[in-house]
C-alpha cells in the first residue's frame, strides 16, 4: 500500500511538472512577443529611411523627437520607480492606458501628415516626444514580467524579441503606406494586450523571486547600474558621432547587424545553456565599442559600412546585456523588478543627456585625438566596474557556499528525508538548501528548469507541513541543531 501512495505520488509529481514546463514555455513566448511588439513599435520609430512617402516622414517626426520624449520620460520614471504596484490588476491597467496613449499619439501624427499639416508646428513635435517618452514606460513594465524566467529563458527571450523586432521593421517596409501605418499603430497596442494575456499565468508560476538570500551588497548594485550608464554614455555618443556624416544612414545594413547578433545569442543559449551567466556577458561590450569607435575615426567624411555594421552589433548586443544585467540586480538585489528598471532607464536617459553635452564640448573644444581617447579611457573604467562586479557576484557564491560541511549536511538531509519521506532528488535539493544554494544555483548543479524545481519545492512543503522557503530550510536544519557536540550556530553559514 505504502508502495503503490509512492507511485501515486511520483505519477503526480511528473504531471506536476510537465504541467509546469508547459506554462514556463507559454509564458516566455508571450513575454517574447509581448517585448517584441514595444521593440517593433520603436525600432520603426527610429528608422525612417527605410520607409516611404507619409510613413517616413512621420516616422521622421518620431526619430526627431526622441531626444526630447526621453527627457520628458524623466517624469513617468520616477513615478514608476515611486509607486509600489501591490496588485497585477494595477499593472494590467496602467499598461493598456500606455499602449492607448501611444497609439492614440501615433494615430495622430498619421492623420496630421494626412492633413498636411507642418513637420515643425509645435503640436506636432508635442505629439510625437509624449508617444516616445511613454513608450520607454513600456519597456519598464515588461521588465516585471521579464524577471519571472530563469536566466536561460531570459537570454532567449530577449534575444527572441529583438529578433521579431527586426522582422517586423523589415516586413512593415514592404508594405503599401497604409497598411506600414497599421502596423506601427497595432504592434503596441498588441504589446499591452499580450502582457494582460500573460500576467494570468502568474497565478499558477510563481516567478523568480527577489531575494535576499546571496543578495548582492548594495556597492555591487550600485556600480553596475553605474556601469552601464556610462556604456550608455558612450553607445549614444558614438551614435551620434556615425551617423552625423550621413543624412541618410544605412539602416538596412544596422538591423542586418542586430539580426545576426541576436541569431549568435540564440545558437550559444541553446549549446551552452546553464553555463551562461549574465556578468560574463559585460566582456565583449567592450571590444565591441572599441571596435566600432575605430571604425568611426577611420573613415572621416563619410559613414561606411563597416562602421554601421560594427555599430549595429554593438548596439543590440548592449541592449540585450543591460536587459539581463537589471534583471540580475532585480532577483539578486531583492528589488522590485519595475522599479529597478525604471531607475536604469532613467540613468540611461541622464546618460543620453551627457553624452550629448561632451559632443557639444568635444566639438568646440577638443581635438580629435583626445576625444578618442577620452572615450577609450572612460570605456575602459566602465568595463572594469562590470567586470569587479562579477568578482563581486562570484565572491558572493563562494561566502556563500563555501566552508561547509558536506557529510553533516547530507545526514542531515537523509534524516529528514526518512521521517518525511521525501524523494531521491527532494532529498538532493534538501541538502542544496541547508547549504544555502539559491534557486538557480540548484537548477544549474542538477540541470533542471525552474518550473521543475518549483514542482520539488512545493512537494516538500506539503510533505512536511510547512508553508514556506524559511520554514522549510529550519525544518531541515533542525536536526544538526538539536545535536549538542554540532550545536555552534555559526557553522551553517
Amino acid at each position: 500500500m505504502v508502495a503503490n501512495e509512492v507511485k501515486g505520488d511520483k505519477g503526480k509529481e511528473k504531471l506536476e511538472g510537465r504541467k509546469a514546463i508547459r506554462l514556463g514555455s507559454r509564458k516566455m513566448l508571450l513575454v517574447t512577443v509581448g517585448l517584441g511588439f514595444y521593440l517593433a513599435w520603436l525600432m520603426i520609430s527610429i528608422t525612417p529611411t527605410i520607409y516611404d512617402g507619409l510613413v517616413g516622414q512621420t516616422l521622421n517626426i518620431l526619430n526627431n523627437t526622441e531626444f526630447i520624449g526621453r527627457i520628458l520620460s524623466i517624469v513617468p520614471l520616477v513615478f514608476l520607480a515611486a509607486f509600489n504596484f501591490k496588485q497585477t490588476f494595477s499593472v494590467n491597467v496602467f499598461m493598456v492606458v500606455l499602449g492607448v496613449v501611444i497609439s492614440v499619439c501615433t494615430l495622430t501624427l498619421y492623420v496630421m501628415g494626412v492633413l498636411a499639416i507642418k513637420q515643425n508646428e509645435p503640436i506636432t513635435e508635442c505629439i510625437a516626444a509624449m508617444g516616445m517618452g511613454f513608450s520607454i514606460c513600456i519597456a519598464v513594465v515588461w521588465g516585471k514580467s521579464f524577471c519571472q524566467l530563469d536566466e536561460v529563458a531570459a537570454l532567449r527571450c530577449v534575444a527572441g524579441a529583438h529578433l521579431l523586432a527586426f522582422a517586423l521593421t523589415l516586413f512593415g517596409s514592404v508594405l503599401p503606406g497604409v497598411f506600414s501605418a497599421l502596423l506601427h499603430i497595432i504592434v503596441i497596442l498588441g504589446s499591452a494586450v499580450v502582457y494582460v494575456v500573460q500576467s494570468r499565468i502568474e497565478v499558477e508560476q510563481d516567478s523568480v523571486k527577489p531575494t535576499k538570500t546571496g543578495a548582492l551588497p548594495k556597492f555591487y548594485k550600485v556600480k553596475i547600474m553605474f556601469g552601464i550608464s556610462a556604456f550608455a554614455l558612450i553607445m549614444q555618443y558614438l551614435f551620434s558621432m556615425s551617423e552625423g556624416k550621413s543624412n541618410s544612414p544605412n539602416e538596412v545594413l544596422w538591423i542586418i547587424a542586430g539580426v545576426i547578433v541576436c541569431l549568435i545569442f540564440l545558437l550559444f543559449s541553446c549549446l551552452l545553456g546553464k553555463e551562461i551567466r549574465t556578468m560574463n556577458l559585460s566582456k565583449f561590450v567592450l571590444p565591441l565599442f572599441v571596435l566600432g569607435e575605430f571604425f568611426i575615426f577611420s573613415f572621416d567624411f563619410e559613414q561606411s559600412p563597416i562602421e554601421v555594421f560594427a555599430m549595429g552589433c554593438a548596439w543590440v548586443y548592449f541592449r540585450i546585456f543591460y536587459f539581463m544585467a537589471w534583471r540580475a540586480v532585480a532577483i539578486k538585489g531583492g528589488r522590485s523588478a519595475i522599479r529597478v528598471f525604471a531607475l536604469g532607464e532613467a540613468l540611461i536617459v541622464i546618460a543620453g543627456m551627457l553624452s550629448t553635452a561632451y559632443a557639444f564640448v568635444a566639438e568646440r573644444w577638443l581635438n580629435e585625438f583626445t576625444t578618442m581617447f577620452a572615450i577609450c579611457l572612460f570605456a575602459i573604467i566602465a568595463s572594469q566596474i562590470c567586470f569587479a562586479n562579477e568578482s563581486g557576484l562570484k565572491g558572493q557564491r563562494l561566502v556563500v557556499l563555501d566552508g561547509t560541511n558536506d557529510a553533516l549536511y547530507e545526514a542531515c538531509a537523509e534524516s529528514v528525508a526518512q521521517e518525511y519521506g521525501l524523494s531521491r532528488q527532494e532529498r538532493i535539493i534538501a541538502t542544496m538548501l541547508i547549504k544555502g544554494y539559491e534557486n538557480e544555483d540548484i537548477q544549474n548543479e542538477l540541470v533542471i528548469a525552474y518550473n521543475t524545481l518549483r514542482t520539488h519545492l512545493r512537494n516538500m512543503y506539503r510533505k512536511t507541513g510547512v508553508h514556506s522557503r524559511q520554514e522549510l530550510v529550519v525544518l531541515l536544519k533542525s536536526p544538526l541543531m538539536a545535536d549538542d557536540n554540532l550545536s555552534n550556530p555559526n557553522i551553517l553559514h
